[in-house]
């Protein structure tokens, strides 16, 4: 369930008693986004998207975009095979697109995921990379981020809040 910030500040309790203290001190939901998810976003912080790098949703029939902690995330996914489902359980793999990745995934794909629908691997890093993989194993979730695991700039959370975003739709 998803409260507005000012019913979530009406219930709360204090002293036994219900105040309206917390109320001037949680920020008021922008109307634009009426879960107020943007409401502590600005242009400085390290994860949000600069104007000058917004861009359009590609016209790719599995292209889509979400925001995450301020940022914009293209990605791609199959959309229509993972909504067919076929499986109870869903599993994402975190997977690097390049060096072993491809190796890695395919040994999966050989071994405990041969039989079982609903294994996805995420990646990230230039579509070229995985697009022949990609259109070949329709297994494949790509986010148009750089393949970064280090400090703030890491694409891990990027690639598992899409994924979540992505099977929660």
């Amino acid at each position: 369930i998803i409260q507005s910030a000012s019913s979530v500040a009406n219930s709360l309790v204090y002293g036994g008693k219900r105040t309206k203290y917390f109320q001037d001190k949680i920020p008021k939901p922008d109307p634009n986004y009426p879960t107020g998810s943007f409401a502590n976003c600005t242009a400085d912080m390290i994860t949000s998207t600069k104007a000058s790098e917004s861009k359009a949703v590609s016209n790719h029939p599995d292209a889509s975009m979400v925001t995450i902690s301020c940022r914009e995330i293209h990605f791609r996914a199959p959309l229509s095979t993972i909504e067919k489902g076929g499986s109870p359980i869903v599993v994402g793999v975190l997977s690097g697109a390049g060096g072993k990745g491809p190796i890695h995934r395919d040994s999966i794909r050989a071994t405990w995921a041969r039989d079982r629908k609903g294994v996805y691997f995420i990646v990230a890093g230039p579509w070229e990379d995985i697009e022949k993989e990609y259109n070949d194993y329709r297994d494949l979730i790509w986010i148009d981020e750089d393949e970064v695991y280090e400090g703030e700039e890491s694409v891990l959370p990027f690639k598992t809040e899409t994924f979540l975003y992505i099977m929660n739709k």
